[in-house]
């Protein structure tokens, strides 16, 4: 059996964490373009606001 060295857990370390960020990255453009793939799903509606600020009283 081969011994662990800090090389290959190095190695291996990189692989696993470069799998989640290609992972994340691909999950988030679906997340960011759902409502394009299925329109019919989705809605979204803007609304305007207004905020009424307080004058601070010397």
């Amino acid at each position: 059996m081969e011994k662990i060295n800090f090389r290959n857990l190095h190695r291996d370390l990189g692989y696993f964490y470069i799998g989640l960020i290609i992972f994340f990255a691909i999950s988030r453009i679906l997340m960011n373009h759902r409502d394009s793939w299925h329109a019919d799903k989705y809605t979204t509606e803007t609304k305007p606001i207004t905020i009424v600020l307080q004058q601070k009283i010397k």
